[in-house]
């Protein structure tokens, strides 16, 4: 009988444990590609972007989770020297990261 009852104790934590994870993952995530869709995500960074390095291993934690499968691309908007440079370690650091810069007022 107690045997029975450690099983059921398992089982319904197991289901409990299941739930909420679905639950978090569809509040945070309610956005899911269907098929023959695919989602791109264009990062427009201007300035200094302090945050720009947290923006981005956000992102590319979602990603690599799969949690949200997505193409990254960062546009320079008038990035500041760092930030470029910051943008270009991590496009470097990160698999799969487009960087798209301004070259002589144009877009490359």
């Amino acid at each position: 009988m107690r045997l029975m009852y450690v099983l059921a104790v398992i089982f319904a934590s197991g289901a409990v444990i299941f739930a909420l994870t679905y639950l978090y993952d569809r509040l945070v995530l309610p956005v899911r590609p269907g098929s023959g869709e695919r989602i791109s995500v264009l990062l427009s960074v201007s300035g200094d972007a302090p945050d720009l390095e947290s923006t981005v291993k956000a992102l590319v934690y979602l990603k690599d989770s799969g949690r949200l499968p997505m193409c990254l691309e960062l546009v320079d908007e008038g990035m500041s020297p760092d930030a470029l440079q910051t943008a270009r370690m991590l496009a470097r650091r990160y698999g799969g990261i487009t960087l798209s810069e301004e070259k002589d007022g144009q877009r490359a």
